[in-house]
């Protein structure tokens, strides 16, 4: 079930999920307005910030349907058909909170 964040610096304004703990990438992209393309922007705050993967953030990949894949990070069991159309990432709060801070 998604809810709002109810903090001070967010008000009423994004959506979270994980019971709570987590906002999606893009929804705050929108919200803090930014003109760069999502994609470079996120990827950017990652480097820039040093923010860590499965700590931080998660990485979704979907395939051109909207199938969540479930693709392996090493060799052995990749399969040719799962090719991703779409990167979702889910922040945690903090790393959103973060992010929204550092917005000049």
């Amino acid at each position: 079930m998604n809810e709002l964040i109810n903090t001070d610096s967010f008000g009423n304004l994004i959506p979270i999920t994980g019971n709570g703990k987590e906002v999606n990438a893009r929804d705050l992209h929108a919200f803090l307005g930014s003109k760069k393309d999502f994609s470079n922007w996120i990827k950017g705050r990652i480097d820039k910030f040093g923010f860590v993967e499965n700590l931080d953030y998660r990485v979704l990949k979907f395939d051109y349907l909207g199938n969540l894949l479930s693709i392996r990070h090493n060799k052995m069991g990749e399969s040719e058909n799962q090719q991703v159309s779409k990167i979702e990432y889910i922040l945690s709060i903090n790393m959103a909170k973060e992010l929204s801070y550092m917005r000049r």
